[in-house]
């Protein structure tokens, strides 16, 4: 309710405002920077991206910027992951600003991981949202997209579609080093914070072991766990995002003699997150064997 109240606030307060967006360029908004990241490259600058959440903002406790909406009105096309928890509040109320912008689910284009999460004494079934940081899924977001702006510039197209070949051939680089640098250890574990890797676990044959549980703080007892097995594994380091609070992790550092890695899933620069994210997770297996 008091979301509802906030967003009907903004859109009172941007009616009275004159529209001070460029219309030389094509205008689309996307839930994460991430997503904004394969527009550019394919786009080729011929679009402005409005980001709903940038790096840094926790996407669970998120509430629009007026600005945001104001673009939102003026956006062509709106490109989002499907099952990110603020998109369950505000997609409905995104898209009544503007029913005529062209949408793309992302997760259709993917195979999605489906978890089990207990709900008061029963469970239900929910999709993982975390599939942009695994190379596999960034060539079917990179084809997805392509289509997109295909579809929104036809003229344009061939352009689109020769960028698209190029991000083809960077992301292909990317999974081949993975690969490689996986390869020996394939059913390795190693830890992180929040459950953001299961992609890039299940792309590689790794274990991703989540310090919060199923979207909450860390029971004692799982705390302990996590401790308990970093310590059986010597895991070199525990991943944390900034926006995300980390004292757990840190415990788990401290107590299991693990150092600690920030990676940055949510950063507008994917090939640099994605490469930092392989490197740390190698590093944790490296550091590892290190200390054997």
């Amino acid at each position: 309710m008091r979301k509802e109240f906030l967003f009907l606030i903004l859109l009172s307060l941007l009616s009275c405002k004159p529209n001070t967006f460029s219309t030389d360029k094509g205008l689309i908004t996307v839930s994460i920077a991430p997503f904004g990241f394969f527009v550019e490259k394919i786009g080729g600058g011929d679009f402005i991206v409005n980001v709903m959440v940038p790096e840094g903002a926790d996407p669970h406790v998120y509430e629009p910027a007026p600005a945001q909406v104001a673009a939102l009105r003026k956006s062509s096309a709106y490109i989002s992951d499907g099952y990110l928890d603020f998109e369950l509040a505000w997609l409905d109320k995104f898209y009544s600003v503007n029913p005529s912008m062209k949408k793309l689910k992302l997760a259709d284009s993917v195979e999605l991981i489906k978890e089990e999460a207990e709900v008061n004494e029963g469970s239900m079934s929910y999709a993982d949202p975390h599939f942009w940081v695994a190379p596999l899924s960034g060539l079917k977001i990179a084809e997805s997209v392509k289509s997109l702006l295909c579809e929104l510039k036809p003229d344009s197209c061939e352009k689109y579609t020769l960028n698209f070949h190029a991000v083809e051939d960077s992301i292909f680089k990317i999974h081949k080093r993975a690969s490689e640098l996986f390869a020996p250890f394939a059913g390795h574990s190693f830890v992180v914070f929040h459950h953001t890797l299961a992609y890039i676990a299940k792309d590689y044959n790794l274990i991703q072991v989540s310090i919060e549980k199923e979207g909450k703080e860390p029971s004692p007892g799982w705390l302990r766990e996590v401790i308990d097995m970093a310590k059986k594994n010597r895991t070199g380091v525990i991943l944390i995002q900034k926006e995300y609070d980390t004292r757990n992790a840190r415990v788990v550092a401290s107590e299991s003699g693990a150092g600690i890695r920030e990676i940055r899933p949510l950063s507008a620069d994917w090939y640099g997150a994605v490469n930092d994210i392989i490197d740390a997770i190698y590093e944790s297996f490296t550091a590892s064997d290190s200390k054997k």
